[in-house]
């Protein structure tokens, strides 16, 4: 069952009064995915090379998060108390801009799709003891039947980005350091994301 906006909202999920007007069914996600696993893999002298030499991003000593939902404000500080997961989550927060952004552009492509910040909230958590705090991508497809499925899946390194490649029908995805890679290996990790392989559940 698709979830309201009124419930998107109140888990916290960013982007519930974007949601596209004609999203793509699940058959339709398929044949898009099998079309670009059919196309072969782009040769290595014509992927651009990404920057070899720059400065990281410092993570800050202090990161608050203000919640969407609550409106509780949650410290993070990296000190001698601030663990691995204390800088995982400032890292998350200062992320935030640009995945919120690359949701809004998922949505002009026809993919309803929302991100889920409630675990950087000390009161939305769902796991009040999980050591690392996360970002999680939610996504509702629809079915020839008129059947909804939602599906929420913990992102990782890049996988927006392959995403917006994919609904673009690219061969090639675009990695933070401008350098870019072969979208066909991703074509599984996409697949999950969407709910499409087995490891897809929906909610």
């Amino acid at each position: 069952m698709q979830l309201s906006k009124q419930a998107l909202i109140a888990l916290g999920i960013v982007g519930a009064g974007m949601l596209s007007a004609e999203p793509l069914t699940r058959e339709q996600l398929n044949t898009l995915l099998d079309s670009l696993a059919a196309r072969p893999v782009p040769a290595q002298e014509t992927l651009r090379m990404g920057a070899m030499c720059y400065e990281p991003v410092g993570i800050p000593m202090r990161s608050e998060y203000v919640c969407l939902v609550c409106n509780t404000k949650t410290l993070y500080e990296v000190g001698k108390e601030g663990g691995r997961e204390k800088i995982d989550a400032a890292y998350v927060i200062e992320e935030l801009p640009r995945r919120r952004k690359q949701i809004e552009e998922i949505n002009t492509l026809n993919v309803t799709a929302q991100l889920d910040e409630t675990d950087l909230c000390s009161h939305c958590q769902r796991d009040k003891d999980k050591a690392k705090p996360g970002l999680y991508f939610v996504v509702s497809t629809t079915t020839e039947d008129g059947k909804e499925k939602t599906i929420r899946t913990l992102l990782t390194y890049g996988d927006l980005p392959k995403l917006i490649a994919c609904l673009k029908k690219q061969d090639r995805w675009v990695g933070e350091n401008d350098g870019e890679y072969p979208l066909k290996p991703e074509l599984p990790r996409i697949r999950e994301l969407l709910g499409l392989d087995e490891k897809g559940k929906g909610q």
